[in-house]
C-alpha cells in the first residue's frame, strides 16, 4: 500500500498528493525519486519504489533494530503524464511524520 510518509516542504506544482502518497507526473520525462524511513519495528522493515503500482526498485530494508534509517532508495525511470509513482511499505512499520521518512521526486528531463 502507498505510505504517505511526509507532507513535504515543497510541492512545487502540487503534484504529491499527500492524502494518497502518491506522486502524478505532469509532464512525459525522466523523473528521479528518493526515499528513506524511520523503522518503528523490531522486525524486517522493507520499503520499495512503485510506478503506477508496480515495484520499479524494492530494497531499502532495516533487520531488527527499531529506530533504524532504511538505506536510501534511489531510482530513476521515464513518467509518461499522469502516470504515478509512490514509496510502498513492503514489511514492518515506519515512522511517517516529521522529517525522519522523506520521499521526493525531480524532474529531470
Amino acid at each position: 500500500f502507498p505510505v504517505t510518509i511526509y507532507i513535504p516542504a515543497y510541492n512545487v506544482g502540487s503534484h504529491y498528493s499527500s492524502a494518497t502518497g502518491n506522486f502524478t507526473a505532469p509532464v512525459a520525462g525522466y523523473y528521479m525519486f528518493l526515499c528513506t524511513c524511520l523503522s518503528t519495528s523490531a522486525g524486517t522493515t522493507e520499503i520499495a519504489l512503485y510506478r503506477n503500482g508496480t515495484t520499479v526498485f524494492g530494497g531499502g530494508r532495516t533487520y531488527g533494530d527499531a529506530y533504524a534509517a532504511t538505506p536510501p532508495g534511489v531510482a530513476v525511470y521515464y513518467l509518461a503524464a499522469n502516470d504515478t509513482a509512490a514509496v510502498y511499505l513492503a514489511s514492518g512499520s515506519i515512522y511517517g511524520g516529521g522529517t525522519y521518512s522523506y520521499f521526493s521526486g525531480y524532474l529531470l528531463g
